[in-house]
């Protein structure tokens, strides 16, 4: 039977569409949360498995994190209602510093997160640190593509 959900992915994804559809809104934590756990669940199911394939995937939250709240794999987008404000994430490349990336469209850097069903997100433009990491790198579809020379030497 598990072989049946493994071998078809794309009805796995229509399983998940069609459950958070049949739960009711009074079982859901919040409108913000409508979803996302169960898709989280199904993603990270899904990569144990080798069918999805991502380094980090995103969660909504309506407060800024502190740098200790982050754990690695996640990259918090910060809302207030609907509006999109920030993107925080850890330093891929090793040093363990929050990346906070504006996405406010009238603020100088901006950057665009877009997030697919399972929560992947993809970043434009690709992120520079400028401190002793110097990491350069995109994010797409939950996977980081380093840049040439964007990577930290040991």
């Amino acid at each position: 039977m598990i072989g049946f959900w493994i071998s078809r992915p794309e009805k796995v994804a229509r399983f998940a569409n069609q459950m958070t559809r049949v739960v009711p809104a009074m079982y859901r934590p919040s409108s913000i949360w409508q979803g996302e756990i169960m898709r989280r669940t199904i993603a990270l199911t899904l990569r144990f498995f080798g069918l999805l394939k991502f380094d980090r995937l995103a969660r909504l939250s309506s407060k800024y994190p502190s740098t200790g709240e982050l754990p690695e794999m996640d990259v918090v987008v910060v809302r207030d209602g609907d509006v999109a404000k920030w993107a925080c994430l850890t330093c891929p490349g090793g040093c363990g510093k929050m990346i906070a990336l504006s996405l406010n469209p009238t603020r100088r850097p901006k950057w665009q997160v877009t997030l697919d069903f399972w929560n992947r997100p993809t970043f434009k433009p690709s992120v520079h640190q400028l401190n002793e990491c110097g990491c350069h790198f995109w994010i797409t579809k939950g996977k980081i593509e380093w840049c040439p020379g964007g990577r930290p030497t040991a």
